[in-house]
């Protein structure tokens, strides 16, 4: 008798964890520029930025999970003098990302494709955090996804699933 009910209680368990590792939810940005999934709810903030070409108003969406964080941004570029120089801006925001995170090591930089976008990719690190950021280029938009969480779990299904969901649109 005990047996069976140990048996039922994982089998609840079991199906309810799997469940909730199921709840994430589509997010589009406000302006139309991209897609992705969180594991929850996330938090919509408009944000703006001074630069040397004025100020440049943003979307950032965070969801904070545990000891994980999942963040988009969404940059409108637009007031850049030109392509090029909305691409030094691309550069201008994955040098700035190695900035504003302070203590954080640069472990890994490279150039990628999605699609037909060019962008950057970088990961950083510190003692007890590692992060995975995307920068893309797209029209005047500069677009950042990016995962932050514990050393060694940012190649894990959270981080992957997160990843693999921001679709450029």
């Amino acid at each position: 008798m005990r047996l069976r009910q140990v048996i039922a209680i994982c089998t609840l368990l079991g199906a309810c964890i799997a469940s909730a590792g199921d709840s994430w939810m589509s997010y589009r940005s406000s302006d139309g520029t991209y897609s992705v999934a969180f594991p929850g709810k996330p938090k919509v903030m408009a944000k703006s930025y001074q630069t040397k070409a004025g100020v440049v108003p943003a979307e950032l969406v965070i969801y904070g999970q545990n000891d994980q964080a999942f963040c988009t941004m969404s940059l409108d570029g637009s007031r850049m003098p030109s392509t090029k120089g909305r691409e030094n801006a691309l550069l201008n925001v994955a040098v700035g990302a190695i900035g504003a995170t302070n203590g954080f090591k640069l472990l890994a930089e490279e150039s990628f494709k999605m699609g037909k976008y060019e962008g950057r990719h970088l990961v950083l690190s510190k003692d007890v955090a590692e992060i995975q950021l995307y920068a893309i280029l797209k029209d005047q938009y500069v677009l950042l996804v990016a995962y932050l969480g514990r050393p060694g779990t940012t190649d894990g299904p959270d981080a992957q699933k997160f990843i693999a969901s921001f679709k450029v649109k």
